[in-house]
């Protein structure tokens, strides 16, 4: 049997990310990660539409840190399409910095938002861009993504898993500036 690039990413980081589930805790998502179904829509030749639909309400704005991800098949540079939230308050205790500790999007730094991502061996998130435009609407247990095929390096399909954003997982700490890790739910 034949298995594409994706599904050889996906099986390696799936391994990877069973591993490193022992980290700092992470704030409860009342189910809203939890993918039960949806899709990809590329029959339009410009744009992406995507389904997301979950197992609880999707909020608007919330405390945690985390999204819904696809791995990008045929990706040049970015191996992974993710749209996030992280609005998490101040997470560090440290009232000088940011009010969410991780706030990195010019299109909507407090609410939801798409990057491109790269993460390594120990899903250490080694590198993110906050140039990727897309538009959303969250109605109860769904989100609609649309966004331009050009945003995205290589292509996008199937349905999305739900992720946790953690910060200073031991395996991220001093390895890469961002000291991230992402856990898939």
């Amino acid at each position: 049997m034949l298995m594409t690039k994706r599904a050889i990413w996906g099986i390696s980081l799936a391994a990877v990310f069973a591993v490193f589930m022992i980290s700092p805790a992470i704030a409860d998502d009342d189910g809203w990660l939890n993918v039960v179904g949806g899709g990809v829509d590329d029959s339009n030749p410009k744009i992406y539409q995507i389904l997301i639909d979950s197992e609880t309400d999707i909020p608007k704005h919330t405390d945690v840190l985390g999204g819904f991800a696809w791995f990008t098949e045929g990706a040049d540079e970015w191996p992974a399409f993710a749209f996030t939230t992280h609005n998490a308050g101040n997470i560090d205790d440290n009232a000088a910095s940011p009010p969410n500790d991780v706030r990195d999007s010019k299109q909507n730094p407090d609410g939801w938002h798409p990057h491109l991502v790269k993460v390594d061996e120990n899903a250490c998130i080694t590198d993110v861009t906050d140039s990727t435009q897309a538009g959303i609407t969250i109605r109860d247990g769904n989100m609609i993504v649309q966004i331009l095929k050009s945003e995205i390096d290589g292509t996008i399909a199937g349905q999305a898993a739900g992720f946790h954003i953690v910060p200073g997982v031991a395996a991220c700490v001093g390895v890469h500036p961002l000291a991230l890790q992402v856990q898939f739910t």
